[in-house]
């Protein structure tokens, strides 16, 4: 009996829809987000930050994203062009950061690399090893125990990077990355586009359903979402999951509070910090899915839908709409009522002096009668001074007094100010912008401060005092700010007109009310 054209044409499409769900999910992954990293041409007083390790002749850039670094082949090729590489090539990058005598090289992967003297190899390991670098004629020179990283074009044992005992192979280049491009929160389809450090929701798109960090008994429960647009709503701070990478290309994901979802040595149960915390991700049938597959265990993530819980099962079987769950990456967004460019010179809620730099006048929020006074400043390289603290203050200005200018305080805090929130412990009072009145506060901070009327106030030798300007309650209230500290408070009773606090004790004191 012959089969009908149909029936074979349909066998074959299947057959080829099934090929296709096996392939990788990078096939399908969207064009990369560009980055731009631009050659280093000069010294550095400081070398931190994050480089592609290049070799210009060949267009080729180390492959930082190697979990064994010192192999044949560690390389990608690149374009450069006007002393510029530009794409997403992030993954493949090493980060400098200082350390006592030098830097630390550390690979995307996670690896620190160093040499070793008297040998040609890369030695890697998880924590910092000292490098040196330097730039002379035109390059630049890291270097590790007595030996230096080049590049090797031979076609023999060579088509590498590596730490050589001498300097006969290819100087290498370094290209920093000078601008990055903004990540936008999304339904991840390629895995490498994931960093380290990344927040993502888990959810069962079937089912609507994203697992979170709140249990019901032994379970996790499941939050409805939906996804509408690209965009996915619906979930809380308890749904996001920071995913990091291990050293054997395994996946953690893990709460705020730093602990990761894991199996015990039984149950099909997912609790935290338990025997297995390393799940294995892979390509599902579904499209831009994947099955979440813990190591240990062997069982694969599941939403059970009967029970109405998240839970795992050893085999997906006919559950595919199951076990096929979709990652939605967070991206970092701008602070709330802020501008979304990062590069903005002022955000909301900065704090500023207006001043006319023609005739050094600060805008001060003083009247005489119906206008702003004009307070005299001085601008020395580049720093603001002048004035009775009558203007709107800036984050840092006016500056507060130091122990010097009170010498019967001791311990005095510098910048910022501070105030103890409780007695004891200091906490960061936020600089507002607010109208001094030209009476001075000198208020004493610290426990059981003798209730003085008149005189120099007294205390332990450790106690910490503080210079404070005075507020009025309705600029205070006008300002947001806190209320005064538990303490003591003492006027000056004739204030000082040039600096914050006298040089010397004032000869009377006089507490104000509480």
């Amino acid at each position: 009996m012959k089969t009908p054209v149909r029936t074979r044409l349909l066998s074959a499409l299947l057959s080829l829809v099934m090929l296709v769900s096996l392939l990788p999910v990078s096939v399908f992954a969207a064009e990369p987000a560009s980055g731009t990293w631009e050659k280093v041409t000069e010294a550095q007083e400081d070398w931190s930050g994050q480089y592609l390790i290049v070799y210009e002749k060949g267009s080729l850039i180390m492959d930082g994203s190697l979990s064994a670094l010192d192999k044949e082949g560690n390389k990608v090729d690149v374009t450069i062009t006007d002393g510029k590489i530009v794409g997403d090539y992030a993954k493949y990058a090493f980060t400098i950061a200082p350390m006592t005598g030098g830097w630390s090289v550390q690979s995307a992967s996670g690896k620190y690399i160093s040499g070793k003297s008297g040998s040609n190899k890369i030695i890697t390991g998880s924590t910092p090893e000292l490098n040196t670098i330097t730039f002379a004629d035109g390059n630049v020179k890291i270097a590790s125990n007595n030996t230096t990283l080049q590049y090797n074009a031979a076609a023999t044992n060579g088509t590498r990077f590596r730490y050589y005992k001498s300097e006969n192979q290819q100087p290498v280049a370094l290209y920093k990355l000078s601008t990055v491009p903004a990540r936008e929160s999304g339904i991840v389809t390629d895995l490498t586009t994931l960093q380290n450090g990344d927040k993502v929701v888990v959810f069962n798109p079937a089912n609507k359903k994203a697992l979170s960090s709140v249990y019901n008994g032994f379970y996790n429960t499941g939050v409805d979402v939906e996804l509408t647009g690209g965009k996915l709503t619906g979930y809380t701070d308890a749904e996001l999951w920071t995913v990091n990478r291990t050293e054997s290309g395994a996946y953690t994901f893990s709460t705020a509070d730093g602990k990761k979802l894991s199996m015990d040595e039984k149950y099909s149960s997912t609790p935290l910090d338990k025997a297995n915390v390393d799940w294995e991700l892979s390509a599902a049938a579904t499209a831009d899915c994947f099955y979440i597959k813990n190591v240990g265990r062997g069982s694969y993530l599941e939403w059970f839908a009967e029970k109405n819980n998240w839970s795992s099962y050893g085999t997906i079987g006919s559950n595919e709409a199951l076990f096929a769950q979709q990652l939605y990456l967070v991206a970092e967004s701008p602070e709330p009522g802020q501008p979304e460019d990062p590069t903005a010179p002022l955000k909301n809620g900065d704090q500023v002096v207006i001043y006319n730099p023609a005739n050094l006048k600060a805008l001060s929020s003083e009247y005489t009668g119906f206008y702003n006074k004009g307070t005299d400043v001085t601008l020395t390289g580049g720093k603001l001074a002048g004035g009775k603290q009558s203007f709107i203050a800036a984050d840092g200005w006016p500056p507060p007094p130091t122990a010097r200018s009170c010498p019967w305080t001791k311990n005095t805090p510098a910048l910022p100010w501070t105030r103890p929130t409780p007695a004891g412990h200091w906490s960061r009072l936020p600089p507002r912008a607010v109208t001094t009145l030209r009476t001075w506060a000198a208020t004493a901070i610290w426990s059981g401060m003798p209730r003085r009327t008149t005189g120099v106030p007294s205390a332990p030798s450790a106690a910490m005092k503080l210079c404070l300007p005075r507020h009025s309650s309705k600029s205070r209230k006008a300002a947001s700010l806190p209320p005064y500290p538990t303490a003591t408070r003492w006027w000056y009773s004739t204030p000082p007109t040039a600096r914050p606090c006298p040089r010397s004790t004032p000869a009377s004191i006089t507490r104000a009310p509480t």
